[in-house]
């Protein structure tokens, strides 16, 4: 697949070079989620007034 030199350099400022940083970012973000799921359940409890998106995550999850 051709990529656009305009996409290679926003994926470039992103810092992704190359294949192995791709996967050293997707590794970054993997190890991210559990504080991310934690702080909206943290802000989902703190703010009771958010029902219906408490609902539709409990019915996903």
């Amino acid at each position: 697949m051709k990529v656009r030199p305009s996409v290679r350099e926003a994926v470039a400022d992103l810092g992704i070079g190359a294949t192995q940083d791709l996967l050293r970012r997707a590794e970054e973000v993997t190890r991210f989620l559990p504080r991310l799921w934690q702080a909206t359940e943290d802000i989902l409890t703190s703010n009771p007034d958010i029902t219906e998106v408490t609902e539709q995550i409990s019915e996903r999850y």
